[in-house]
């Protein structure tokens, strides 16, 4: 499992359902909310917290980072502005992102320096939920489903508790994992998202994750919970791609230098 946290920081490491089954019915419901979403587009909104404990994290330690962001997606091309803060809400630096199906391009906020471009799938765990096409894959595998309804803010919503498969969990924490392994992995690895859709229209409204998985190799455990929230469904342009990007190594895609290693 890559320690992107770190990465994407430059090394710095900060201390400190109830309800009915409805089976497939159900998960055909949310993933047509999720195309929904993807073809009509729609703005969002998302915080997280990712820790990481155990590994070469001194014991009683962790490492933690929030991310907070907003930005808009259609067709699979999602523009946002990532921003990292500590457990004390520091800021730790920011970065525009351009997903671009399964590309992923990077560059610090604020600049004009040259996207860095590499695989989307090595930074799943910073934007889980953003990415579409994976969530709807993931609910289509799910093993398990479970619907209730809940109100909040003078609404109704259908609440779906989603069990994903091991791939996909394995996915959203952007972990390879030798085939050796994976038995190991798996008995550490667990995962709930809870999807919120509105009762009329069967809109996407909201989805909350809670995964969290230990690599076998390293022992380094990762936990992260997150909440997006979607706005503005059909009201929203189809991102631009950077026209020009640099290729880099999946380490080298959060680095805030003017060129990456071995280029000048």
């Amino acid at each position: 499992m890559r320690r992107l946290a770190a990465l994407a920081v430059g090394g710095l490491v900060f201390l400190a359902a109830c309800g009915s089954g409805g089976g497939d019915s159900d998960l055909q419901t949310v993933a047509g909310a999720i195309r929904e979403a993807e073809s009509k587009g729609a703005g969002f909104s998302f915080s997280e917290t990712l820790t990481q404990t155990g590994g070469d994290i001194p014991k009683g330690k962790m490492a933690q980072i929030k991310f907070t962001a907003n930005g808009q997606e259609r067709n699979d091309n999602v523009v946002l502005v990532l921003q990292l803060s500590n457990s004390s809400g520091q800021t730790a630096g920011a970065y525009d992102l351009v997903i671009s199906d399964s590309d992923l391009y990077v560059r610090p906020h604020g600049t004009t320096r040259e996207w860095f471009q590499g695989a989307a799938a090595v930074a799943n765990h910073f934007y889980p939920g953003v990415r579409l096409n994976l969530l709807r894959e993931t609910v289509l595998l799910a093993t398990k489903v479970s619907k209730s309804t809940s109100f909040s803010g003078g609404a109704f919503s259908d609440q779906y508790a989603i069990t994903p498969g091991s791939d996909q969990l394995e996915q959203l924490q952007s972990t390879i994992v030798g085939a050796a392994q994976e038995a190991k992995f798996l008995k550490s690895a667990r995962g709930t998202i809870t999807v919120y859709l509105s009762t009329s229209g069967h809109h996407l409204q909201k989805v909350a994750f809670s995964v969290s998985g230990t690599d076998p190799d390293t022992s380094l455990k990762q936990v992260f919970t997150s909440s997006l929230t979607f706005s503005k469904l059909g009201k929203v342009a189809t991102p631009k791609v950077p026209a020009g990007a640099v290729a880099v190594q999946p380490s080298d895609l959060f680095s805030t230098a003017a060129t990456p290693p071995g280029q000048s």
